[in-house]
């Protein structure tokens, strides 16, 4: 009886050793002296073992891909980051420009204002001049010759003034 014993315990251990996969091998959850042979025998501890060195080396290769994606993320920040300071230095430039250009029409507008009142000022000038001339020929034509020379002398100097404001005027406008 003691051998059929023996018997039904290597039975055991073989059908236990058999029926375990890698999964139930696992060194971590068997509790029993039956599996335990079993595994040991029938290589499933060594099946465990490739299972959970293949596993690890599915981890790590999606940890490097989530390592390269998340390096390839903070490469194209930075990349934003780099683009964003240039385009903030050019808008600013940009900015500097449009208001130096801007004081400048208004530079040249006050001018071209100035310039002219000052046309005006000549014409109303050389109109005074002519009325003036026409008062004294009137009344005095012998002084009028000396006069005549003055007023000519004015309005040569208001056509040229008038001729610069014109040759200005031809320029760049700017209204």
């Amino acid at each position: 009886m003691a051998g059929w014993r023996v018997w039904s315990a290597l039975l055991a251990l073989t059908l236990a050793g058999c029926a375990s996969s890698a999964e139930e091998c696992d060194p971590n959850k068997v509790n029993n002296l039956p599996t335990a042979m079993g595994c040991s025998v029938f290589g499933g501890f060594k099946a465990n073992l490739a299972q959970a060195r293949a596993d690890l080396e599915q981890l790590r290769a999606q940890q490097i891909a989530e390592q390269q994606r998340a390096n390839a993320a903070v490469q194209t920040s930075q990349q934003l980051v780099t683009n964003r300071d240039q385009w903030q230095r050019r808008s600013a430039q940009a900015r500097r420009d449009l208001d130096r250009l801007q004081l400048e029409i208004s530079g040249l507008q006050a001018r071209n204002e100035t310039e002219r009142a000052r046309q005006q000022a000549m014409q109303e000038a050389l109109a005074a001049a002519n009325a003036r001339l026409q008062e004294i020929s009137r009344s005095n034509p012998s002084g009028t010759a000396e006069l005549r020379r003055e007023i000519e002398a004015l309005e040569r100097d208001v056509e040229a003034r008038r001729r610069a404001v014109e040759a200005y005027n031809q320029g760049p406008r700017v209204e």
